[in-house]
């Protein structure tokens, strides 16, 4: 099992290899980037609201999200595409990089994200269950020495067994708001995808986490289960919605 100070130490790494299926945007409108001062996709983000995206809270560690560009409605990572910037964010008052658990945060944009290639999607209205399959897209990393890849893809992943999950990350995934997926295109986390939406049946039902290093094949990987922090979301919605301007102390770090 991965000790704490490793697992700590990739959580903002992807899942995708480089056999998986290049996707253009229109299959995944709701997909947006989080690009840093020097355009480089630092995590991914999920549209649920014109001005609302859900990410991994681990994708906001040292900075207030200022310096962040989020762009909507792009199949590659060049930054084209539609842009805002970061007005507001609210992070799961359980995450902490200690327990890992209930990684979530909501990121108000300053305006609505609108146009050509970007659309909404919908949150997980069930609890899943263990064997579906889920689909993940992102910019996938064949392995630590090579870039990232310049296009959107998307493997299928299966939902995990409690038993396999807890078999690598054990109290990480103990409590409720995660899950594992697993399957012949997971190779353990690489570079740059934090954050990327898992759907199943068209909704929004899992939040890229963490998982093992680079390339390693037969090992699961760990979601936030967005049905089981849907309540979360929607609060965070409730009280961004109050705030006018982008205040610091708004995030709720618990390190």
């Amino acid at each position: 099992m991965l000790a704490l100070k490793t697992i700590t130490a990739i959580c903002l790494l992807t899942i995708f290899t480089s056999n998986t299926k290049a996707d253009p945007i229109e299959k995944t409108p709701y997909l947006v980037q989080f690009l840093d001062k020097k355009s480089n996709v630092v995590c991914v983000g999920t549209l649920i609201r014109p001005q609302y995206v859900v990410t991994a809270a681990h994708c906001f560690p040292n900075e207030d999200g200022r310096h962040i560009t989020v762009v909507g409605g792009a199949s590659d990572k060049t930054g084209k595409g539609i842009k805002r910037t970061i007005s507001g964010i609210k992070i799961h008052d359980q995450y902490g990089a200690r327990t890992m658990h209930s990684d979530v945060a909501v990121v108000k944009l300053d305006k609505p994200m609108e146009g050509e290639g970007v659309s909404t999607i919908e949150m997980c209205s069930s609890d899943l269950r263990r064997g579906i399959f889920l689909q993940i897209t992102g910019w996938n990393q064949a392995n630590k020495q090579t870039p990232l890849s310049k296009q959107l893809r998307t493997i299928s992943a299966r939902y995990a067994p409690d038993a396999m999950c807890k078999k690598y990350y054990k109290r990480y995934v103990e409590h409720d708001s995660m899950f594992c997926v697993f399957g012949k295109e997971v190779k353990g986390h690489c570079v740059g995808d934090s954050g990327s939406p898992a759907v199943y049946r068209g909704e929004f039902c899992g939040i890229n986490a963490f998982g093992h290093w680079c390339n390693h094949g037969g090992q699961p990987n760990a979601l936030t289960h967005v049905f089981r922090v849907r309540d979360f979301i929607e609060k965070a919605i409730e009280e961004l919605d109050q705030v006018d301007e982008y205040d610091y102390y708004d995030y709720d770090y618990d390190y």
